[in-house]
Protein backbone atom coordinates (compact mmCIF):
# COMPACT_ATOMS: atom_id res chain seq x y z
CA UNK A 1 0.00 0.00 0.00
CA UNK A 2 2.82 2.36 0.90
CA UNK A 3 4.56 1.61 -2.42
CA UNK A 4 1.26 2.30 -4.25
CA UNK A 5 0.82 5.70 -2.56
CA UNK A 6 4.41 6.60 -3.36
CA UNK A 7 3.79 5.69 -7.02
CA UNK A 8 0.58 7.78 -7.17
CA UNK A 9 2.30 10.80 -5.62
CA UNK A 10 5.09 10.59 -8.18
CA UNK A 11 2.52 10.27 -10.99
CA UNK A 12 0.66 13.38 -9.84
CA UNK A 13 3.90 15.38 -9.70
CA UNK A 14 4.87 14.15 -13.16
CA UNK A 15 1.49 15.07 -14.65
CA UNK A 16 1.63 18.51 -13.07
CA UNK A 17 4.92 19.15 -14.85
CA UNK A 18 3.46 18.35 -18.29
CA UNK A 19 2.00 21.07 -20.58
CA UNK A 20 -1.72 21.51 -20.14
CA UNK A 21 -3.44 19.08 -22.52
CA UNK A 22 -6.97 19.49 -21.22
CA UNK A 23 -8.27 23.04 -21.26
CA UNK A 24 -10.38 24.42 -18.49
CA UNK A 25 -14.06 24.79 -19.27
CA UNK A 26 -14.28 27.99 -17.26
CA UNK A 27 -12.17 31.13 -17.49
CA UNK A 28 -14.17 32.72 -20.31
CA UNK A 29 -14.21 36.50 -20.43
CA UNK A 30 -16.83 38.92 -21.70
CA UNK A 31 -15.32 41.20 -24.37
CA UNK A 32 -16.86 43.90 -26.54
CA UNK A 33 -15.62 43.58 -30.12
CA UNK A 34 -15.88 45.42 -33.43
CA UNK A 35 -14.36 44.80 -36.85
CA UNK A 36 -13.82 47.52 -39.46
CA UNK A 37 -12.92 46.59 -43.04
CA UNK A 38 -11.75 49.49 -45.18
CA UNK A 39 -12.39 47.59 -48.41
CA UNK A 40 -16.07 47.32 -47.52
CA UNK A 41 -16.19 50.81 -46.04
CA UNK A 42 -18.00 49.64 -42.94
CA UNK A 43 -18.29 47.36 -39.95
CA UNK A 44 -18.98 43.68 -40.68
CA UNK A 45 -19.16 43.43 -36.89
CA UNK A 46 -20.65 46.42 -35.14
CA UNK A 47 -19.75 46.78 -31.50
CA UNK A 48 -21.24 43.92 -29.51
CA UNK A 49 -20.33 41.85 -26.47
CA UNK A 50 -19.27 38.22 -26.86
CA UNK A 51 -17.93 35.47 -24.59
CA UNK A 52 -14.36 34.39 -25.33
CA UNK A 53 -13.15 31.02 -24.03
CA UNK A 54 -9.45 30.78 -23.10
CA UNK A 55 -8.93 27.65 -25.21
CA UNK A 56 -10.94 28.67 -28.26
CA UNK A 57 -8.01 29.14 -30.65
CA UNK A 58 -6.45 25.86 -29.50
CA UNK A 59 -9.65 23.99 -30.31
CA UNK A 60 -9.19 25.03 -33.94
CA UNK A 61 -5.46 24.40 -34.21
CA UNK A 62 -4.26 27.96 -33.56
CA UNK A 63 -2.10 28.00 -30.44
CA UNK A 64 -1.52 31.18 -28.48
CA UNK A 65 1.19 31.85 -25.91
CA UNK A 66 -0.95 30.72 -22.95
CA UNK A 67 -1.93 27.20 -24.03
CA UNK A 68 -5.60 27.77 -23.31
CA UNK A 69 -5.11 29.07 -19.78
CA UNK A 70 -5.92 32.73 -20.58
CA UNK A 71 -8.18 34.33 -23.16
CA UNK A 72 -6.21 36.21 -25.79
CA UNK A 73 -6.84 38.47 -28.76
CA UNK A 74 -6.35 35.41 -30.97
CA UNK A 75 -9.11 33.59 -29.08
CA UNK A 76 -11.36 36.60 -29.62
CA UNK A 77 -10.54 36.71 -33.34
CA UNK A 78 -11.61 33.08 -33.65
CA UNK A 79 -14.82 33.96 -31.78
CA UNK A 80 -15.41 36.85 -34.21
CA UNK A 81 -14.96 34.48 -37.15
CA UNK A 82 -17.53 32.10 -35.67
CA UNK A 83 -19.86 35.07 -35.24
CA UNK A 84 -19.72 35.84 -38.97
CA UNK A 85 -19.20 32.26 -40.16
CA UNK A 86 -21.18 29.96 -37.86
CA UNK A 87 -20.74 27.10 -40.33
CA UNK A 88 -17.00 26.90 -39.51
CA UNK A 89 -16.81 23.66 -37.54
CA UNK A 90 -13.18 22.51 -37.63
CA UNK A 91 -9.59 23.70 -37.99
CA UNK A 92 -9.66 23.58 -41.78
CA UNK A 93 -12.70 25.88 -41.87
CA UNK A 94 -11.12 28.37 -39.48
CA UNK A 95 -7.84 28.36 -41.41
CA UNK A 96 -9.68 29.86 -44.37
CA UNK A 97 -10.48 32.93 -42.28
CA UNK A 98 -7.87 33.19 -39.51
CA UNK A 99 -4.18 32.42 -40.05
CA UNK A 100 -1.10 32.95 -37.90
CA UNK A 101 2.50 33.02 -39.14
CA UNK A 102 5.60 33.94 -37.18
CA UNK A 103 3.44 34.89 -34.22
CA UNK A 104 1.40 37.41 -36.21
CA UNK A 105 -2.12 37.21 -37.60
CA UNK A 106 -1.64 37.22 -41.37
CA UNK A 107 -5.21 36.50 -42.39
CA UNK A 108 -8.43 37.64 -40.77
CA UNK A 109 -11.88 37.20 -42.26
CA UNK A 110 -10.63 37.29 -45.83
CA UNK A 111 -8.19 40.16 -45.39
CA UNK A 112 -4.47 39.47 -45.58
CA UNK A 113 -1.90 41.81 -44.00
CA UNK A 114 -2.36 45.30 -42.60
CA UNK A 115 -4.50 44.03 -39.73
CA UNK A 116 -4.38 46.20 -36.62
CA UNK A 117 -6.06 45.70 -33.29
CA UNK A 118 -6.60 47.89 -30.26
CA UNK A 119 -7.40 46.84 -26.71
CA UNK A 120 -9.20 49.54 -24.76
CA UNK A 121 -8.06 52.10 -27.31
CA UNK A 122 -4.36 51.24 -27.23
CA UNK A 123 -2.34 49.22 -29.72
CA UNK A 124 -0.42 46.68 -27.62
CA UNK A 125 3.31 46.16 -28.34
CA UNK A 126 2.79 42.40 -28.70
CA UNK A 127 1.13 40.28 -31.38
CA UNK A 128 -2.37 38.86 -31.06
CA UNK A 129 -1.38 35.43 -29.64
CA UNK A 130 0.53 37.16 -26.82
CA UNK A 131 -2.06 39.67 -25.63
CA UNK A 132 -4.31 38.57 -22.77
CA UNK A 133 -7.86 39.84 -22.47
CA UNK A 134 -9.74 40.59 -19.28
CA UNK A 135 -13.43 40.68 -18.54
CA UNK A 136 -14.95 43.91 -19.85
CA UNK A 137 -12.19 44.73 -22.36
CA UNK A 138 -12.90 46.47 -25.67
CA UNK A 139 -11.23 44.88 -28.71
CA UNK A 140 -11.33 46.77 -32.01
CA UNK A 141 -9.88 45.18 -35.16
CA UNK A 142 -9.15 47.23 -38.31
CA UNK A 143 -8.33 45.77 -41.72
CA UNK A 144 -6.46 48.46 -43.65
CA UNK A 145 -6.03 47.91 -47.38
CA UNK A 146 -3.53 50.72 -47.94
CA UNK A 147 -1.38 52.07 -45.14
CA UNK A 148 -0.27 55.24 -46.95
CA UNK A 149 -1.97 57.17 -44.17
CA UNK A 150 -1.89 54.54 -41.47
CA UNK A 151 -1.75 57.27 -38.79
CA UNK A 152 -5.51 57.47 -39.29
CA UNK A 153 -6.04 53.79 -38.55
CA UNK A 154 -7.41 54.71 -35.13
CA UNK A 155 -9.94 57.43 -34.48
CA UNK A 156 -12.55 58.27 -31.88
CA UNK A 157 -15.48 60.60 -31.19
CA UNK A 158 -15.53 63.32 -28.58
CA UNK A 159 -18.50 65.10 -27.03
CA UNK A 160 -17.94 68.26 -25.02
CA UNK A 161 -14.21 67.61 -24.98
CA UNK A 162 -14.36 64.02 -23.69
CA UNK A 163 -14.04 60.76 -25.59
CA UNK A 164 -17.28 58.80 -25.88
CA UNK A 165 -18.00 55.27 -27.06
CA UNK A 166 -21.71 55.46 -26.30
CA UNK A 167 -24.15 58.28 -25.58
CA UNK A 168 -27.81 58.60 -24.67
CA UNK A 169 -29.90 61.48 -26.01
CA UNK A 170 -33.56 62.40 -26.35
CA UNK A 171 -35.41 62.46 -29.64
CA UNK A 172 -35.36 65.94 -31.12
CA UNK A 173 -32.29 67.14 -29.22
CA UNK A 174 -29.03 68.10 -30.84
CA UNK A 175 -26.00 65.84 -30.49
CA UNK A 176 -22.68 67.56 -31.26
CA UNK A 177 -19.60 65.45 -31.98
CA UNK A 178 -15.99 65.93 -33.00
CA UNK A 179 -13.76 63.34 -34.60
CA UNK A 180 -10.15 62.85 -33.50
CA UNK A 181 -7.34 60.60 -34.64
CA UNK A 182 -3.93 59.71 -33.26
CA UNK A 183 -0.75 58.13 -34.56
CA UNK A 184 -0.82 54.34 -34.82
CA UNK A 185 0.00 52.78 -31.48
CA UNK A 186 -0.33 56.00 -29.51
CA UNK A 187 -2.73 56.28 -26.62
CA UNK A 188 -5.83 58.11 -27.91
CA UNK A 189 -5.74 61.38 -26.03
CA UNK A 190 -6.57 64.92 -27.06
CA UNK A 191 -2.93 65.90 -26.64
CA UNK A 192 -1.83 63.37 -29.26
CA UNK A 193 -4.89 63.62 -31.45
CA UNK A 194 -5.26 65.66 -34.60
CA UNK A 195 -8.69 67.14 -35.19
CA UNK A 196 -9.95 66.30 -38.66
CA UNK A 197 -13.03 67.31 -40.57
CA UNK A 198 -15.89 64.89 -40.13
CA UNK A 199 -17.63 64.98 -43.48
CA UNK A 200 -20.26 62.28 -43.40
CA UNK A 201 -22.13 60.14 -40.90
CA UNK A 202 -23.78 56.85 -41.70
CA UNK A 203 -26.59 55.33 -39.68
CA UNK A 204 -27.71 51.78 -39.16
CA UNK A 205 -29.59 50.45 -36.17
CA UNK A 206 -28.62 46.81 -36.67
CA UNK A 207 -25.11 46.02 -37.81
CA UNK A 208 -22.98 47.06 -40.75
CA UNK A 209 -22.31 50.75 -41.27
CA UNK A 210 -23.79 51.58 -44.64
CA UNK A 211 -26.32 54.16 -45.80
CA UNK A 212 -26.65 57.73 -47.01
CA UNK A 213 -24.74 60.60 -45.40
CA UNK A 214 -26.74 61.89 -42.47
CA UNK A 215 -25.21 65.33 -42.14
CA UNK A 216 -22.50 67.59 -43.47
CA UNK A 217 -20.60 69.33 -40.74
CA UNK A 218 -19.37 72.85 -40.25
CA UNK A 219 -15.68 72.73 -39.44
CA UNK A 220 -14.85 69.75 -37.27
CA UNK A 221 -18.17 69.63 -35.41
CA UNK A 222 -21.08 67.50 -36.53
CA UNK A 223 -24.56 68.28 -35.24
CA UNK A 224 -27.17 65.55 -35.46
CA UNK A 225 -30.81 65.31 -34.41
CA UNK A 226 -32.58 61.95 -34.10
CA UNK A 227 -36.31 61.94 -34.68
CA UNK A 228 -37.04 58.36 -33.64
CA UNK A 229 -36.16 56.41 -30.52
CA UNK A 230 -33.86 53.42 -30.90
CA UNK A 231 -30.22 52.36 -30.84
CA UNK A 232 -28.02 53.64 -33.64
CA UNK A 233 -24.37 53.12 -34.57
CA UNK A 234 -22.41 55.95 -36.11
CA UNK A 235 -19.32 55.48 -38.25
CA UNK A 236 -17.25 58.13 -39.98
CA UNK A 237 -15.57 58.24 -43.38
CA UNK A 238 -13.45 61.04 -44.78
CA UNK A 239 -15.02 61.47 -48.21
CA UNK A 240 -12.38 63.93 -49.38
CA UNK A 241 -10.01 61.04 -50.15
CA UNK A 242 -10.45 57.53 -51.50
CA UNK A 243 -11.59 55.37 -48.58
CA UNK A 244 -8.96 52.73 -49.32
CA UNK A 245 -6.19 55.29 -48.75
CA UNK A 246 -7.39 57.59 -46.02
CA UNK A 247 -10.05 56.54 -43.58
CA UNK A 248 -11.16 56.72 -40.00
CA UNK A 249 -12.92 53.91 -38.21
CA UNK A 250 -14.54 54.89 -34.94
CA UNK A 251 -17.86 53.40 -33.90
CA UNK A 252 -20.27 55.20 -31.61
CA UNK A 253 -23.40 53.70 -30.08
CA UNK A 254 -26.17 56.27 -29.74
CA UNK A 255 -29.18 55.34 -27.63
CA UNK A 256 -32.11 57.62 -28.42
CA UNK A 257 -34.98 57.78 -25.94
CA UNK A 258 -38.37 59.45 -25.99
CA UNK A 259 -38.69 62.03 -23.20
CA UNK A 260 -42.14 60.76 -22.24
CA UNK A 261 -43.41 57.24 -21.49
CA UNK A 262 -45.80 55.64 -24.00
CA UNK A 263 -48.32 54.28 -21.48
CA UNK A 264 -51.20 56.75 -21.11
CA UNK A 265 -51.60 55.79 -17.46
CA UNK A 266 -47.92 56.33 -16.64
CA UNK A 267 -47.11 59.09 -14.18
CA UNK A 268 -44.93 61.90 -15.51
CA UNK A 269 -41.88 62.90 -13.47
CA UNK A 270 -40.47 66.38 -13.10
CA UNK A 271 -37.52 65.36 -15.29
CA UNK A 272 -39.90 63.99 -17.94
CA UNK A 273 -41.74 67.27 -18.45
CA UNK A 274 -38.56 69.32 -18.58
CA UNK A 275 -37.05 66.90 -21.11
CA UNK A 276 -40.22 67.10 -23.19
CA UNK A 277 -40.26 70.92 -23.22
CA UNK A 278 -36.54 70.95 -23.97
CA UNK A 279 -37.01 68.85 -27.08
CA UNK A 280 -40.21 70.70 -28.03
CA UNK A 281 -38.43 74.04 -27.85
CA UNK A 282 -35.74 72.80 -30.20
CA UNK A 283 -38.20 71.60 -32.83
CA UNK A 284 -40.93 74.24 -32.50
CA UNK A 285 -38.82 77.34 -31.92
CA UNK A 286 -35.41 76.27 -33.19
CA UNK A 287 -33.99 77.62 -29.97
CA UNK A 288 -30.38 77.32 -28.88
CA UNK A 289 -30.61 74.67 -26.22
CA UNK A 290 -27.29 75.28 -24.49
CA UNK A 291 -27.32 76.53 -20.91
CA UNK A 292 -24.96 76.31 -17.96
CA UNK A 293 -25.20 73.15 -15.91
CA UNK A 294 -27.72 73.40 -13.11
CA UNK A 295 -26.58 73.62 -9.51
CA UNK A 296 -29.12 71.10 -8.27
CA UNK A 297 -27.42 68.58 -6.01
CA UNK A 298 -29.63 65.71 -7.20
CA UNK A 299 -29.02 66.17 -10.94
CA UNK A 300 -25.92 64.26 -12.03
CA UNK A 301 -23.93 65.93 -14.85
CA UNK A 302 -24.15 62.77 -16.96
CA UNK A 303 -27.89 62.22 -16.46
CA UNK A 304 -29.78 62.14 -19.75
CA UNK A 305 -31.95 65.02 -18.55
CA UNK A 306 -29.04 67.13 -17.21
CA UNK A 307 -28.89 69.45 -20.24
CA UNK A 308 -32.66 69.90 -20.18
CA UNK A 309 -32.69 70.78 -16.48
CA UNK A 310 -29.79 73.21 -16.96
CA UNK A 311 -31.65 74.86 -19.83
CA UNK A 312 -34.88 75.13 -17.83
CA UNK A 313 -33.16 76.49 -14.72
CA UNK A 314 -31.12 78.96 -16.78
CA UNK A 315 -34.31 80.31 -18.39
CA UNK A 316 -36.34 80.58 -15.19
CA UNK A 317 -38.74 77.76 -16.04
CA UNK A 318 -37.85 75.90 -12.84
CA UNK A 319 -36.26 76.90 -9.57
CA UNK A 320 -36.30 73.66 -7.60
CA UNK A 321 -37.49 73.07 -4.07
CA UNK A 322 -35.40 75.78 -2.43
CA UNK A 323 -33.07 73.34 -0.67
CA UNK A 324 -30.75 72.89 -3.63
CA UNK A 325 -32.64 69.94 -5.09
CA UNK A 326 -34.87 69.57 -8.13
CA UNK A 327 -36.46 66.16 -7.51
CA UNK A 328 -36.11 64.81 -11.06
CA UNK A 329 -37.76 61.49 -10.20
CA UNK A 330 -40.61 63.02 -8.19
CA UNK A 331 -44.05 62.76 -9.71
CA UNK A 332 -45.18 65.97 -11.39
CA UNK A 333 -48.29 67.47 -9.83
CA UNK A 334 -50.95 69.18 -11.91
CA UNK A 335 -50.31 72.59 -10.37
CA UNK A 336 -46.54 72.20 -10.94
CA UNK A 337 -47.33 71.30 -14.53
CA UNK A 338 -49.40 74.47 -14.97
CA UNK A 339 -46.66 76.63 -13.43
CA UNK A 340 -43.97 75.16 -15.69
CA UNK A 341 -46.12 75.63 -18.81
CA UNK A 342 -46.91 79.21 -17.75
CA UNK A 343 -43.22 80.13 -17.42
CA UNK A 344 -42.37 78.32 -20.64
CA UNK A 345 -45.05 80.27 -22.53
CA UNK A 346 -43.84 83.59 -21.10
CA UNK A 347 -40.29 82.72 -22.11
CA UNK A 348 -41.36 82.52 -25.76
CA UNK A 349 -43.62 85.58 -25.71
CA UNK A 350 -46.93 83.72 -25.72
CA UNK A 351 -49.88 85.82 -24.52
CA UNK A 352 -50.68 84.64 -21.00
CA UNK A 353 -53.09 87.42 -20.03
CA UNK A 354 -56.30 85.35 -20.17
CA UNK A 355 -57.41 83.78 -16.87
CA UNK A 356 -60.30 81.41 -16.28
CA UNK A 357 -62.87 81.63 -13.51
CA UNK A 358 -62.18 78.45 -11.55
CA UNK A 359 -64.70 79.04 -8.78
CA UNK A 360 -66.81 76.11 -10.05
CA UNK A 361 -64.09 73.74 -8.88
CA UNK A 362 -64.77 72.85 -5.27
CA UNK A 363 -61.08 72.20 -4.58
CA UNK A 364 -59.86 75.54 -6.03
CA UNK A 365 -58.93 76.70 -2.52
CA UNK A 366 -56.32 73.92 -2.31
CA UNK A 367 -54.26 75.39 -5.14
CA UNK A 368 -50.94 76.77 -3.87
CA UNK A 369 -50.66 80.56 -4.00
CA UNK A 370 -47.54 80.43 -6.23
CA UNK A 371 -49.39 78.26 -8.75
CA UNK A 372 -52.77 80.05 -8.80
CA UNK A 373 -52.19 82.45 -11.74
CA UNK A 374 -50.61 79.65 -13.79
CA UNK A 375 -53.51 77.28 -13.10
CA UNK A 376 -56.10 79.92 -14.09
CA UNK A 377 -54.20 80.59 -17.33
CA UNK A 378 -53.73 76.87 -18.13
CA UNK A 379 -57.46 76.23 -17.65
CA UNK A 380 -58.31 79.21 -19.86
CA UNK A 381 -55.92 77.92 -22.54
CA UNK A 382 -57.39 74.38 -22.27
CA UNK A 383 -53.95 73.06 -21.37
CA UNK A 384 -55.31 71.78 -18.05
CA UNK A 385 -58.80 70.41 -17.61
CA UNK A 386 -60.70 69.30 -14.55
CA UNK A 387 -61.00 65.63 -13.75
CA UNK A 388 -64.71 66.39 -13.39
CA UNK A 389 -66.71 69.57 -13.82
CA UNK A 390 -66.13 70.38 -10.15
CA UNK A 391 -62.83 68.67 -9.35
CA UNK A 392 -59.50 70.08 -10.57
CA UNK A 393 -57.17 67.92 -8.42
CA UNK A 394 -54.18 70.32 -8.35
CA UNK A 395 -52.06 67.98 -6.21
CA UNK A 396 -52.70 64.84 -8.24
CA UNK A 397 -50.00 63.40 -10.46
CA UNK A 398 -49.85 64.26 -14.16
CA UNK A 399 -50.17 61.25 -16.48
CA UNK A 400 -49.26 60.77 -20.11
CA UNK A 401 -52.97 61.13 -20.90
CA UNK A 402 -52.87 64.66 -19.43
CA UNK A 403 -49.91 65.48 -21.67
CA UNK A 404 -51.87 64.23 -24.67
CA UNK A 405 -54.67 66.69 -23.84
CA UNK A 406 -52.12 69.49 -23.62
CA UNK A 407 -50.59 68.51 -26.95
CA UNK A 408 -54.01 68.50 -28.63
CA UNK A 409 -54.77 71.97 -27.23
CA UNK A 410 -51.45 73.31 -28.55
CA UNK A 411 -52.10 71.78 -31.97
CA UNK A 412 -55.62 73.27 -32.09
CA UNK A 413 -54.33 76.73 -31.10
CA UNK A 414 -51.73 76.58 -33.85
CA UNK A 415 -54.31 75.92 -36.59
Amino acid sequence: MKRFLTFMTALVVALAALPALVYAADGSVSVTVSYFNAADGGFPIARQTISVAPDLSERYGLADDFNGNSATVLDAMVAMDLLLNPSDTDASDISNHVAVSGGFVTEFLGTGGNIYFYVNGISPPSAAPSVELSDGDLLEVDAVQDTTNWSDAYAWFERDGARVDSVTVYTGTQLSLSLYTSSWGAEPAVTTGESIRLQSMNLDGVGAMFGNPMAVVDGDIMNAVFSEAGTYYLSATDTANPPDIYFSSPLLEVRVADPLPEDENADITRADIIAYLYTYAGSAFGSEQKAPASNFTDVAPDAIYADAVGWAAGNGIISGYGDGTFGPDDKLTREQFAAILYRFANMYGVDTSAFADISAFTDASSISDWALPAVKWAVAAHLLTGKTDTYLAPSDSVTRADINITQMAIATAAE
